[in-house]
């Protein structure tokens, strides 16, 4: 049982959530991917939703390139 003034865990994990937009650079969505721990990231214009992109499909393109 929790005392009145301990916290939960989920109250100490801070949540954030990431997408890309299609403009967004191979080297930049990489960058993003290992910084976060991450392997899959919503591509979102506009607040539309145009796709997943994952991490392993990156590694094959240019770093210029965009999404």
């Amino acid at each position: 049982m929790l005392k009145k003034n301990q916290l939960k865990v989920e109250d100490l994990i801070e949540k954030k959530y990431f997408s890309l937009s299609s403009s967004t650079s191979f080297k930049t969505a990489n960058e993003i991917f290992n910084e976060c721990l991450l392997n899959e990231l919503p591509v979102i214009d506009d607040t539309v939703f145009q796709g997943m992109l994952f991490k392993d499909i990156i590694l094959e393109r240019e770093d210029t390139d965009p999404i």
